[in-house]
C-alpha cells in the first residue's frame, strides 16, 4: 500500500509541479501558473485575473487567441509573460491551445 501511495504522490508532483499546487480561485489554472503569468490567483474574473482573457474583457475570444498566435515561437521576457499559459518560457502551441480551448467562454466577477 505504501508503494502505491508513493507512486500516486510522485505522479501528482510530476503533473502539477508541486504536491501543494492548488487553484484557489477555481478558474482552471494552478496558482503557480498565475504567479508566473502575473494574474490574480485569488480572483477568477476581472482585470488581470483570468489567464486566457488576455484583453481583460471577461470573455475569451479570437482577440485573445490572436494575441498568442502573433508571438508564437517567441521567448519570454521579449514577449509578455501573461501569454505563456504553460509556464515554459516560450510561446508555443500549448499556450495557443490553452486559449483556444476556452473560446466562447466568459466569466463574471464575484
Amino acid at each position: 500500500m505504501r508503494v502505491l501511495y508513493l507512486v500516486v504522490a510522485a505522479l501528482a508532483v510530476a503533473s502539477c509541479g508541486s504536491s501543494a499546487d492548488f487553484d484557489e480561485d477555481n478558474d482552471g489554472f494552478y496558482d503557480s501558473t498565475e504567479d508566473y503569468t502575473g494574474t490574480d490567483r485569488l480572483n477568477a474574473c476581472g482585470d488581470g485575473a483570468w489567464p486566457p482573457d488576455l484583453d481583460d474583457d471577461r470573455s475569451v475570444t479570437g482577440s485573445d487567441l490572436s494575441q498568442v498566435g502573433e508571438i508564437l515561437g517567441q521567448k519570454v521576457p521579449a514577449v509578455p509573460v501573461r501569454n505563456d499559459l504553460n509556464p515554459d518560457g516560450v510561446i508555443t502551441g500549448a499556450d495557443l491551445s490553452a486559449v483556444a480551448g476556452r473560446i466562447g467562454t466568459s466569466c463574471e466577477p464575484e
